[in-house]
């Protein structure tokens, strides 16, 4: 489902209010219809074949790369209490937060693996009183070597910040995480590398 932007007022209208393309394919007839701000469909409309230099009128918005269902199309979420759920795509609020929030999903499977790896991943965060780096501070984290099949721990690596790590702050913690979690540092690091 194509979404635009108007890009100029209307007597009625403001610009930036998005629309959504809508229509039977089978007569080739399109419209545009506002989205309000619900998420929902609504009027006013545009045929499109009515519209003069559309494009000076409306902006196509690109959509996310990530996959997300058509309307009326099923997707799955984690739901209340961990369970796994599936809802119809129909543009409503509930089901853009879980889209923005990475709580969508196409499969089940998707969704299992991925609670599989929220939980394992708060494993090691508790593991790492938190897992922040910490200014001026002892920053040890964990790598993984690919080429032998090994974790690398204990780097300190002083004033850099690096997006995503678990940070501990001493060696006792780390040895103790990959010893008793080795698990959920596997389910972590096949996530993270897109293995799962």
């Amino acid at each position: 489902m194509k979404r635009y932007k108007l890009l100029k007022d209307t007597p009625t209208l403001k610009a930036g209010a998005i629309f959504v393309e809508e229509g039977d394919n089978f007569n080739d007839y399109k419209e545009l219809v506002q989205v309000v701000p619900y998420g929902c469909p609504n009027r006013p409309f545009f045929a499109v074949k009515e519209i003069n230099n559309f494009d000076d009128w409306f902006e196509e918005i690109t959509e996310s790369k990530r996959w997300r269902a058509e309307h009326d199309e099923e997707y799955w979420y984690t739901g209340a209490g961990g369970s796994i759920c599936y809802d119809t795509e129909d543009g409503h609020i509930v089901d853009k937060h879980r889209f923005l929030t990475g709580n969508y999903f196409k499969t089940r499977e998707e969704a299992e693996t991925h609670k599989e790896y929220l939980i394992a991943r708060q494993v090691l965060l508790d593991d790492a009183d938190g897992g922040k780096w910490k200014k001026d501070g002892t920053n040890l984290y964990v790598d993984y070597d690919c080429s032998v099949d090994k974790w690398i721990p204990y780097k300190d690596i002083g004033s850099v910040q690096v997006v995503g790590v678990i940070y501990f702050q001493n060696e006792e913690d780390v040895k103790k995480s990959l010893k008793e979690h080795k698990e959920q540092w596997e389910i972590v690091r096949k996530n993270e590398m897109g293995e799962m």
